[in-house]
């Protein structure tokens, strides 16, 4: 005989709190889960028992200590031992990183860009294999983070030079382990939701502006929007929208710069630091690319009323004049009392925010090893 539902969901959400605490400790034994969980000892050794039928929980054999008493079992979470593949594909560069199964970071390892994509998707796949194996990891999901239009898996990337490419069934196959695709701005945006603005207001918007202007919204932990000028959102002709899409990259202002002074500057902040010290011409550069980022801004802020407006990617890394030029232009142009803010989380957040992608991936396959295992 079935238990009630009510019993049923009450012991799931408990199986869920242990396997949480336990993936949080990695190894530990019954009584730190009980005192953590809340939950009493005779409940958690059963719900340890259900983990370990699922292959969530390994019990090992207590080391001898000396004292009286008969030792407690130590209880290891198994998925420090599986491994989380992110592949992040940008126009100048492509990185890979394994973490294991808790979102730890393992290693990670950067090479030139290819608009190749099976060269491409065959060069980080290896690498994945290989960083993988040398730590002792099997990997169990994958996550491949784009520049570009994301659609069900297909990617469309002027600045990839990727055309309607079937990304994810490409590299599911190549890895051997299911893999999900997503934008950059959408990783930026959950790892800000993650680890950054979302564990301090409700309401943010994120904008990152390294190759092109993107950017998400999230409200009380739910994605509103993302994207408006890659997804073509914006009331705008398709000229004014790529324009708008490309001037507002921190890579597109070095392009122009050096198209119009045969000077070539090869870090924003010293093309903002040169608009600061009177070049007039790196000033309009500037000046143009963030009316280009404030308009699309404008469009996310009217669909959320966000607490933040959140400038992440490449504009982390801008020296403190560069940040307050950025940030008084914006503020100008998006006539909105939204405050503008510097993410806090560093940059690189595609690929960070991938890798928190994945760990909620492993979640999802815990969730059907054991609704199978269990019923």
């Amino acid at each position: 005989m079935s238990e009630p539902l009510d019993a049923s969901a009450v012991r799931r959400s408990n199986r869920r709190a242990v396997l949480n605490e336990l993936r949080r400790a990695g190894t530990t034994n019954r009584s730190p889960l009980a005192a953590a969980t809340g939950l009493t000892a005779p409940t958690v050794r059963a719900l340890v028992d259900d983990l370990v039928r699922c292959g969530l929980a390994e019990l090992d054999a207590p080391a001898a200590t000396g004292s009286l008493g008969r030792p407690a079992n130590i209880v290891r979470y198994p998925g420090r031992d599986w491994g989380i593949a992110v592949l992040q594909f940008g126009p100048t560069y492509h990185r890979v990183s394994v973490t294991d199964g808790t979102g730890h970071q393992m290693a990670l390892v950067r090479t030139e860009a290819t608009k190749h994509t099976r060269r491409a998707v065959t060069r980080a796949v290896a690498t994945a294999h290989s960083l993988a194996s040398e730590h002792g990891l099997r990997l169990v999901t994958g996550v491949a983070v784009v520049t570009g239009r994301v659609d069900g898996g297909t990617v469309d990337s002027e600045l990839l030079g990727w055309r309607c490419v079937e990304l994810e069934g490409l590299i599911t196959s190549a890895l051997g382990v299911p893999v999900t695709v997503h934008n950059a701005s959408l990783a930026a945006g959950y790892r800000e939701l993650c680890e950054g603005a979302g564990t301090k207001v409700r309401r943010f918007v994120v904008i990152d502006s390294s190759n092109d202007v993107s950017g998400v919204t999230y409200v009380d932990g739910q994605l509103v929007t993302m994207d408006p000028v890659a997804l073509g959102e914006l009331p705008v002709s398709p000229n004014d929208r790529t324009t708008v899409f490309e001037m507002a990259g921190m890579s597109a202002m070095l392009r122009r710069y050096r198209a119009e002074t045969g000077v070539r500057a090869t870090r924003v902040a010293s093309l903002i630091s040169a608009a600061d010290s009177g070049d007039t011409r790196a000033r309009q550069v500037v000046v143009d690319a963030c009316r280009a980022l404030s308009f699309a801004a404008r469009w996310l802020i009217a669909l959320a009323a966000p607490e933040q407006l959140v400038l992440s990617g490449a504009l982390v890394d801008l020296p403190p004049e560069g940040r307050h030029m950025l940030r008084d232009l914006i503020s100008a142009e998006i006539d909105a009392s939204v405050p503008v803010v510097f993410s806090d989380v560093g940059s690189f957040s595609w690929v960070r925010g991938g890798e928190l992608i994945g760990v909620d991936q492993v979640r999802v396959l815990e969730d059907a090893t054991i609704a199978s295992t269990l019923g």
